[in-house]
């Protein structure tokens, strides 16, 4: 598998998350719980109606339909700074990989390979201080 064709299934799984994302009920999203015993409801809901529950009345699992809730909800915002994130790095590899071309077109063959990876350290870092 080359790295192309790995990219180009990360593009087209992002592309297909951004998809969902835009298509969903805008945020941000709350949990809200019924607080009733033994019957347990929780409900995602956005500022003016409830978009989704979680709900069994057999008193089972109690305790884990509100992290489940709360994940769900959270997830209206969380996806997309993810995925806003992905972006971000994406930009900071492209700018080592300007680095490292514009590295190797200046390199003449008496550099040794400890050279090369000291001078790829040096690229990230340059990378990463850009971001910060």
């Amino acid at each position: 598998m080359t790295y192309t064709t790995i990219t180009e299934g990360l593009d087209r799984g992002l592309a297909a998350i951004r998809a969902r994302a835009a298509a969903a009920t805008p945020g941000p999203w709350h949990a809200l719980g019924s607080g009733r015993a033994g019957g347990d409801h929780w409900y995602v809901c956005d500022e003016s109606q409830s978009l989704a529950s979680l709900a069994c009345n057999d008193g089972q699992n109690e305790d884990q339909r509100e992290p489940d809730a709360v994940f769900i909800a959270r997830a209206r915002e969380d996806v997309p700074a993810l995925l806003d994130e992905v972006d971000r790095l994406r930009e900071a590899l492209a700018e080592v990989a300007k680095h490292q071309e514009d590295m190797a077109d200046s390199l003449d063959d008496s550099i040794t390979h400890e050279q090369i990876h000291e001078q790829l350290l040096i690229g990230m870092r340059l990378a990463a201080d850009a971001r910060a």
